[in-house]
């Protein structure tokens, strides 16, 4: 019992964190849970859609490859048509997650040797650096990315370490992981690849194929299937980021050589600061061990190699979860190895050698401590502001919508809440939904010209849209009539705090005029409507 109290008092404190701020933000969104991110509807949205009518899409009976998370969007749905659809599962698979994730890191510090109570206050110190709770609260599915990868991490690490004649032992869980792993999250092929190497290093070529036909099952699968139906072979959101006009000759072979990773860092300091303990770690292993293949280093090596690539080819930062799971491997490999003496080390850090340098490293140490610490802070703080950001724009767009345009063409720019609270028929002017629009982003082609002529192909009535997003606009404005604009405050997580509704058809500017104008007194306190008398110059 001893031994258990400090997990159960971990997961008590997980749970009290998770249920203060959901308190918090539920009471300042009228009593609603609304998450963080409006990606996190696009998932609700799709599980919605094939729970109802069968297809993989955000509406109706069209196909749409808009997920980069196949294994989320099945949960979603499976739970869907167990519990019905609705807004609180996705919250309460991630309280799932969260405590799976507790368990497997408290496991790891109690296999590296760390006491009861040390592993429980090691467990914490990851969760509140990751940040876990406050990437909870983004409704989608990076907490069980994070148990997918340490469970992955840890087979792998095994594997590798293992003598030849083992082999063969435990590698049906490391192909399963594997293929979970890019199941739960595409760009996690990053750590499949590095794991692939790691065991081509150690001569295990037969085991490396077969992790990575595993890890590769899944994205053939989609793609597969996304080119039977007409799409491309990676997930929309996947091709958007790629999209952006790159640098052509010379400039692109010094962003492929790693400039592009080093930028990524420098706007992202705490990855350098992990990558530097990280190797910090790697060579007090080296020194203090003979066998190089144990399985911290191994553990090490696999995160160093993964940020690496996740930092050169993916993306870092919005609201803290894109590198959320590399984060927390190379937290727990560090604590695995240093946890249990960490304290011992440091006071004889401070004891031993000039007193420069032990004045050095308590600054260091603690300077790291103050900016990770902060990071963590912003995080947790900026969870109920995200929140009742989503609530007072893509919430009441969707209610908006549901209620004066259902079954109606309507044109957005972001559209995960709003196609999971409203049945219409969506036009996606930014292209996660509209494959279109797509093809003339990857192209290089787009233009408010081709947005005019794709929303009166597809019957489009109203749009609403972020102006900041569309230039030139006098082009847009000298067809399509602006009728209103909401304006939320606070902004700190939405495109742009403020959304123009126009009237693409010039016979439904009356109709959007008296439908702002009744909804307007139901929008949140806050949250001003600025009707427009007259067209736009």
């Amino acid at each position: 019992m001893r031994a258990r109290l400090p997990l159960a008092l971990t997961l008590l404190l997980f749970a009290g964190l998770v249920v203060l701020l959901a308190s918090i933000l539920i009471g300042g969104n009228q009593g609603h849970l609304v998450y963080t991110l409006d990606d996190a509807y696009i998932h609700m949205a799709i599980a919605k859609n094939l729970v109802r009518s069968g297809q993989w899409g955000l509406g109706g009976d069209a196909f749409v490859p808009a997920s980069s998370s196949p294994l989320w969007t099945l949960l979603l749905a499976g739970g869907y048509l167990l519990a019905g659809v609705n807004d609180w599962l996705p919250l309460a698979l991630n309280i799932l997650a969260g405590g799976l994730l507790i368990l497997l890191l408290f496991g790891w510090l109690r296999r590296g040797g760390s006491g009861p109570w040390p592993a429980a206050a090691g467990v914490l110190l990851i969760l509140l650096l990751a940040p876990g709770v406050p990437v909870l609260f983004c409704g989608m599915e990076h907490l069980l990315q994070a148990v997918i990868v340490l469970a992955f991490a840890l087979a792998l690490a095994r594997s590798v370490a293992r003598a030849p004649a083992a082999d063969a032992r435990g590698l049906g869980g490391l192909l399963l992981l594997s293929l979970l792993l890019t199941a739960v999250r595409f760009e996690d092929g990053f750590l499949v690849l590095v794991g692939c190497a790691l065991l081509a290093l150690r001569r295990r070529w037969g085991s490396a194929a077969l992790v990575a036909l595993a890890g590769l099952l899944p994205i053939v699968v989609h793609g597969l299937i996304s080119l039977a139906n007409g799409w491309y072979a990676l997930p929309t959101s996947v091709l958007l980021k790629a999209s952006v006009p790159a640098p052509t000759g010379f400039e692109r072979v010094i962003d492929l050589l790693g400039r592009t990773g080093l930028r990524e860092i420098g706007r992202s300091p705490h990855i350098a600061i992990w990558l530097g303990l990280a190797a910090a770690g790697l060579i007090a292993l080296h020194r203090r061990r003979a066998d190089r293949w144990n399985e911290p280093a191994i553990l090490l090596w696999l995160f160093v190699l993964a940020m690496v690539l996740h930092v050169q080819f993916g993306l870092t930062g919005h609201f803290f979860r894109y590198e959320m799971y590399l984060l927390v491997l190379g937290a727990a490999a560090l604590a695995l190895a240093f946890w249990r003496d960490l304290p011992g080390r440091f006071v004889r850090a401070l004891r031993s050698g000039a007193w420069p340098a032990r004045v050095g490293w308590l600054l260091l140490t603690i300077w790291i401590g103050i900016f990770l610490g902060a990071r963590a802070y912003a995080a947790h703080t900026l969870v109920p502001r995200a929140s009742r950001n989503i609530y007072h724009q893509h919430y009441q767009m969707g209610r908006f919508f549901d209620h004066y345009y259902a079954g109606e063409g309507v044109a957005a720019n972001d559209i995960g809440a709003v196609n999971y609270y409203a049945e219409i028929d969506c036009l996606d002017v930014w292209g996660l939904l509209s494959r279109d629009v797509l093809q003339l982003k990857r192209e290089q082609r787009y233009s408010i010209r081709h947005m005019r002529e794709l929303a009166r192909r597809n019957g489009v009535q109203v749009a609403a849209i972020y102006d900041a997003w569309f230039q030139p606009l006098r082009e847009l404005q000298a067809h399509w009539k602006l009728i209103g604009v909401w304006v939320i405050p606070d902004n700190v997580i939405c495109g742009s705090p403020a959304v123009s509704f126009y009237a693409v058809d010039p016979l439904a500017g009356q109709k959007l005029k008296e439908a702002l104008a009744e909804f307007a007194p139901t929008l949140p306190e806050g949250v001003e409507f600025h009707q427009v008398t007259r067209r736009a110059r």
